[in-house]
C-alpha cells in the first residue's frame, strides 16, 4: 500500500524481531501501531535491532495499544476489522523498557481517539548518546 501511494519512495518490509538493515543508517523509526503485534518478551530484541539501525541520537516513534497492565490478548483491530494478537502495555512499563535498551525518552503522552475502541499510547524517544 505504501508503495503505491509514494511511487518514488523504496519500500521494504521486514520483520523487527530480525532486521539485516545496515547498521547506523536511519535518521528516525516509525513504530506506529506495529510493535503493539509483538510479544513483550521480544520487545527488548526489537528495540536492540531499532537502536542498531539508528544513528546516534535518531528518534523513534512509538505508537500503541495501552491497558491497564502488561497483556498478551486477541482484539479486533480498529481500520482492519479482524481479530488477532495483540500487547497492551502499561505506560510506565513500556517507558521501562524502552530506557533499559538504550533509548532516552523525550516524551510520553496517554490518549484516547475520540470514538476508539481503546486507550493508546505514543512515544517519542532517542537513541541514547554512548558513554
Amino acid at each position: 500500500m505504501a508503495q503505491k501511494r509514494v511511487v518514488a519512495a523504496k519500500v521494504i518490509q521486514v520483520d523487527m524481531r530480525d532486521i539485516s538493515l545496515p547498521a547506523n543508517t536511519f535518521d528516525g523509526v516509525w513504530v506506529s501501531f506495529s510493535l503493539l503485534h509483538i510479544h513483550q518478551t521480544d520487545a527488548p530484541k526489537v528495540l536492540n535491532n531499532l537502536k542498531r539501525i539508528m544513528k546516534v541520537s535518531g528518534k523513534v516513534m512509538i505508537a500503541l495499544r495501552r491497558g491497564p497492565k502488561i497483556n498478551w490478548m486477541t482484539a479486533n483491530i480498529s481500520g482492519i476489522n479482524y481479530n488477532c494478537d495483540v500487547q497492551e502495555w502499561t505506560q510506565s512499563d513500556l517507558e521501562r523498557i524502552i530506557q533499559d535498551n538504550g533509548f532516552e525518552i523525550g516524551y510520553s503522552r496517554p490518549f484516547e481517539r475520540p470514538g476508539g475502541r481503546f486507550p493508546l499510547l505514543s512515544i517519542m524517544a532517542s537513541v541514547q548518546s554512548p558513554k
